[in-house]
C-alpha cells in the first residue's frame, strides 16, 4: 500500500513533472531519437502506468497470502484496494495527458546528419542557374558596346557563333537565357570548370584586384585571361557577370513529380514516413506504408517504401505540368506549410500541386475506424480527400519568403541548424557570387528518411527550411504523428 500511494505522489508532484514537460516542449535533439516529443510522452504514460500496475498487484498477491495464514476476510480489502487503483489511474490519465498532452509536439523531422553525402542525405536542382560571363557586345543585336552591363535584365546571347573579335563567347557552352547583368572588374581569370562532370561552369573567377569569386583552390587547367578592351574612341566592351538560366537539356536536373505518392488503401495501408529521392532525374515526395490494425497500431512487417513512379520527362504521353514541374526562372517556388488531417483521419498519400506557379504540398487524407483500424471510403470509388495548407495568398501577398542572401553551398557546414522557417516559401536561386561564383542551386533536398522507431499512422506532413545564416539549407520534409488523446481520454471515467 505504501509503495503504491509513493508513486502516485510521486508522478503526481509538480516537481517531478514541470522539468521533464519542459525538456519535451523545448528541446529541438528529438530529431536523433525518431520520435516525436509526443510519442516519448506516450511512452512516459505508459511506464508510469505499468509500474502502478505492477505494485497494485504486489497490494493484491499481498492480500491473498494474508488471507491463506490467517482468519482474517481481506475480500473488502481487495475490493477497495482495485477501487482506489482504477482511480488512481483515471486521476494519473486526466492528469498527465488530458492537461498537458495538447502542449506537447507531434511533429518529427531530421537533423542534421554527420556526414553529407549526395544523393543519400541530400538532393540537388542542378544546372539550372550559374554565374555566367559574357561580353556585353555579345548581348547587343546590332553588336555593339554601347550598353552597361545592368541594362541587360532578360536576353539572349547574339552574334556568337564566329565571333573572331571575341572568341570567349565561342568558347562558351551556349547559355539559353541570360539574367539580371552587373559590371565586376576590367580584367579577371577564369578556372573553367566542366558542367556535365561538376555541375558548375567555373570553379573560381580571380578579378583583376584580387578578389575572388568562389573558393582559392589550385585550377586543374590554365586559366582563361579576360580584359576590356576599347571598341572605338569611346565605347568600352566590357565582360559581364550574369545569371545563366541553362535551360532543359540532358545536364539539368530540374524537375519535380507532380504525380500522387500513395499507400495501398484497397489493403488497408496508411503513410507512416517521408523522404525526398531522386529517380530518373526528377526529385520525388515518397512514403513509406504500413498495414493500419486495431487501436492505431501498425504491423510492423509490412512497413516498406513505395516505389517512386518509374516515368521519364522523354516518355511518351507525359506532359509537363500534369506529371512533372519545370523548375524555371519565372517558376521556382515551394511551399513551406503542414497539412493536417481532420480529426478521426490519417495520411495516405501526397503530392505537390501547381498554384499560380508556385508548388504547393497537397495531401490525401482518408477517414478510419479506430476501434476495428478499417479505412473507410467516402463511397464507391473515393478513399479519402485531398487537404491543402491556408493563406496562400496571405502568404505572397505579404512577402512572407525565405531570405537565401547571400549564401553559400548548404554542406560546407557541419554546424547546427538555426532557421527552422515553415508557414512561408522559398525561391530556388544561386549562391552568393562571392562564396562561390553563383554556381550551384540553393537550397538543397534533405534526402533523409523521416519515419518513427516505433512505426505509426500519421495525421499530417509538411516542409520546412532548415539552414544557417550564410548557408543555403535544405527543404526538408517532416510529418506529424497520429494523435491518440481523444481515444484515451474517451475510455476513462468522467
Amino acid at each position: 500500500m505504501y509503495l503504491k500511494r509513493r508513486i502516485y505522489k510521486q508522478i503526481t508532484s509538480i516537481d517531478f513533472l514541470e522539468p521533464f514537460l519542459k525538456r519535451l516542449k523545448f528541446n529541438k535533439d528529438f530529431c536523433n531519437i525518431l520520435q516525436s516529443p509526443q510519442q516519448i510522452f506516450y511512452n512516459f504514460v505508459n511506464i508510469v502506468l505499468l509500474t502502478h500496475g505492477k505494485a497494485f498487484v504486489l497490494h493484491q498477491t499481498a492480500y491473498n497470502i494474508i488471507n491463506l495464514y490467517e482468519k482474517f476476510d481481506v475480500a473488502n480489502k481487495i475490493h477497495q484496494s482495485r477501487a482506489e487503483f482504477i482511480r488512481d489511474i483515471n486521476n494519473i490519465i486526466r492528469m498527465l495527458i488530458k492537461n498537458n498532452v495538447e502542449n506537447i509536439s507531434r511533429e518529427l523531422w531530421r537533423c542534421n546528419p554527420d556526414k553529407h553525402i549526395r544523393g543519400k542525405t541530400y538532393l540537388e536542382i542542378t544546372n539550372f542557374l550559374h554565374g555566367y560571363i559574357i561580353n556585353k557586345k555579345n548581348l547587343d543585336p546590332k553588336k555593339q558596346c554601347v550598353n552597361e552591363c545592368d541594362s541587360f535584365k532578360m536576353t539572349a546571347i547574339q552574334n556568337c557563333d564566329d565571333d573572331i573579335d571575341e572568341p570567349w563567347c565561342f568558347k562558351e557552352s551556349p547559355c539559353s537565357r541570360i539574367i539580371s547583368c552587373t559590371y565586376i572588374d576590367s580584367s579577371m581569370d577564369v578556372c573553367l570548370a566542366n558542367v556535365p562532370r561538376d555541375n558548375r561552369r567555373y570553379h573560381h573567377i580571380e578579378l583583376g584586384n584580387g578578389t575572388f569569386f568562389g573558393t582559392n583552390q589550385q585550377c586543374t587547367r590554365p586559366k582563361i585571361n579576360l580584359a576590356t578592351y576599347s571598341e572605338s574612341l569611346i565605347f568600352k566592351c566590357s565582360y559581364c557577370f550574369c545569371l545563366c538560366d541553362e535551360g532543359q537539356g540532358s545536364y539539368s536536373d530540374r524537375y519535380i513529380n507532380l504525380r500522387i505518392s500513395m499507400s495501398n488503401i484497397s489493403d488497408n495501408r496508411v503513410v507512416t514516413g517521408l523522404r525526398f529521392i531522386k529517380h530518373n532525374r526528377i526529385v520525388h515526395l515518397q512514403v513509406q506504408e504500413g498495414k493500419l490494425l486495431e487501436k492505431g497500431n501498425i504491423n510492423p512487417t509490412t512497413v516498406q517504401w513505395v516505389p517512386p513512379e518509374d516515368y521519364k520527362i522523354t516518355d511518351r504521353d507525359i506532359y509537363k505540368g500534369q506529371d512533372y514541374h519545370t523548375i524555371s526562372w519565372e517558376e521556382r517556388t515551394i511551399e513551406l506549410t503542414k497539412v493536417i488531417a481532420k480529426a478521426g483521419s490519417v495520411v495516405t498519400g501526397v503530392r505537390f500541386k501547381r498554384t499560380f506557379g508556385s508548388l504547393n504540398l497537397q495531401v490525401l487524407t482518408t477517414a478510419f475506424d479506430f476501434n476495428t483500424g478499417k479505412l473507410e471510403k467516402n463511397s464507391d470509388s473515393d478513399w479519402g480527400i485531398f487537404e491543402s495548407a491556408p493563406y496562400f495568398n496571405i502568404r505572397h501577398k505579404f512577402r512572407l519568403k525565405v531570405n537565401l542572401n547571400p549564401s553559400d553551398v548548404p554542406v560546407r557546414t557541419n554546424l547546427d541548424f538555426t532557421d527552422f522557417s515553415e508557414n512561408m516559401y522559398i525561391e530556388f536561386a544561386n549562391t552568393d557570387y562571392r562564396k562561390d561564383a553563383g554556381q550551384t542551386t540553393i537550397p538543397f533536398f534533405d534526402a533523409q528518411a523521416v519515419n518513427s522507431t516505433t512505426p505509426t499512422p500519421l495525421s499530417g506532413i509538411g516542409l520546412f527550411h532548415k539552414g544557417r545564416k550564410g548557408y543555403g539549407g535544405f527543404i526538408a520534409p517532416k510529418i506529424i504523428t497520429y494523435d491518440f488523446s481523444r481515444h484515451i481520454l474517451n475510455q476513462i471515467d468522467p
